[in-house]
């Protein structure tokens, strides 16, 4: 059947979910803040070199229009007041934002868990067939205050729902997961 160090929840329709204890491997969390930082950095260069091209201004200004080639743009759809500009210069305030909420995270990257697994799926038969994939997920340590705890929610999209939300055996393996393996206070 199953062994004692096996993780077990039964989906609505009465199928089981399990992940052995031999397919989890828990490591830290800092290394994935550290894709987190690099997938900022490397977006907010991305964004400064399309905002210098499409914000620039234009090579003439007649009758209130811009020209290039002969065509003419209002500024909203051409040059640094348009609405391109703005959504780009948005964005990049937005990530801007989200790199200094991650240099705050980090000084508690310790109070975080990552843990990786595969799950096992088990029929009404008794039929199990493994995943072909492991999942990953960001166990925080019940220690964490509540403002900790939204910012690496923020920050981080594999920290799983709270305990009220756990409609979905999915939610449940995570959270027994978290519950097992988590860094404890």
């Amino acid at each position: 059947m199953f062994e004692i160090l096996d993780t077990v929840v039964s989906t609505d329709v009465g199928e089981k979910i399990i992940v052995k204890d031999s397919a989890v491997k828990v490591g830290p969390w800092a290394p994935r803040g550290e894709d987190i930082r690099k997938e900022i950095t490397d977006s907010l260069a991305a964004s400064a070199e399309v905002e210098e091209e499409a914000c620039k201004p234009p090579l003439e200004i007649r009758n209130g229009f811009y020209t290039s080639d002969g065509i003419h743009y209002s500024d909203r759809e051409f040059g640094p007041n348009s609405g391109v500009c703005k959504r780009i210069r948005d964005g990049m305030h937005g990530s801007r934002k989200t790199l200094k909420l991650l240099e705050d995270v980090m000084k508690h990257s310790g109070k975080v868990t990552r843990v990786t697994y595969r799950e096992i799926r088990q029929d009404l038969n008794g039929k199990r067939v493994a995943d072909g994939f492991y999942q990953v997920i960001s166990c925080l340590d019940s220690g964490l205050s509540e403002d900790m705890r939204a910012k690496f929610s923020e920050i981080d999209s594999d920290i799983p729902k709270p305990s009220s939300d756990l409609d979905l055996a999915k939610d449940q393996m995570a959270a027994k997961l978290c519950q097992k393996y988590g860094v404890k206070s």
